[in-house]
């Protein structure tokens, strides 16, 4: 009898200010994912990254091509950690459906997550609600915090964020940036995707103070603000 070994997908992702952070650099994370599978016993038969995306969204081209390539071989989707794949706990559970569903699997090195077993699965389950639990907390406190100095008007940063200017040591609205914003919001809300904004606003000649293109991690601050 010829034993098939199971067929391994590897996905990872960086944003951008967070690439060379604690090791978790593209490299590294293929590295680690790497030896999960060949200690495994598992065959990679494809790689996929996403670099300079943000984990808010599923809607990135290497997960896409990641997910259907796992999917084809029913085998597994292995990453480095949860955070990796999604910063939403209602994503990560419904990739999780969508590969169960195609009889594939996921498996997270970081967190040694494997959904094949019972076990797996509530862990994640476990795993992504308390990830996501300190994520928004972390976000209320910045927010009330920022919110706070703007109120007040006082300096919080070197440089303002976008949308504002400091004039006299006091940050005020930007009204060009305050444009830009609004124009992204109002795309987003019609229900564009991040790359239809980024490509009408490259049209319109749009750029950042450094006069580069924006980015997709530009477009999801913008939404938030």
């Amino acid at each position: 009898m010829i034993f098939m070994k199971k067929k391994a997908v590897i996905y990872t992702r960086v944003s951008l200010e967070k690439q060379a952070e604690q090791g978790i650099s593209l490299e590294a994370q293929l590295s680690q994912c790497e030896k999960y599978a060949d200690l495994q016993n598992w065959e990679v038969v494809g790689t996929f990254k996403d670099e300079g995306i943000s984990g808010k969204t599923t809607d990135r081209d290497g997960l896409q091509e990641a997910l259907k390539a796992v999917k084809k071989n029913k085998g597994v989707l292995v990453i480095y950690s949860l955070s990796r794949l999604s910063r939403s706990v209602l994503d990560t559970l419904n990739l999780v459906e969508e590969l169960q569903n195609s009889k594939a699997d996921l498996a997270s090195v970081s967190e040694n997550i494997d959904t094949a077993g019972p076990c797996g699965r509530f862990q994640l389950n476990v795993m992504s609600a308390m990830n996501q639990l300190e994520r928004e907390q972390t976000s209320q406190r910045t927010k009330m915090a920022m919110a706070h100095l703007k109120a007040t008007g006082k300096r919080f940063s070197r440089h303002a964020p976008y949308g504002f200017s400091y004039v006299e040591g006091k940050m005020v609205e930007n009204k060009d940036e305050q444009e830009v914003i609004r124009y992204v919001k109002e795309l987003r809300e019609k229900g564009n995707k991040q790359k239809q904004v980024l490509i009408k606003m490259e049209l319109k000649g749009m750029r950042n103070r450094k006069g580069n293109s924006f980015s997709v991690n530009d477009i999801s601050r913008m939404v938030r603000m």
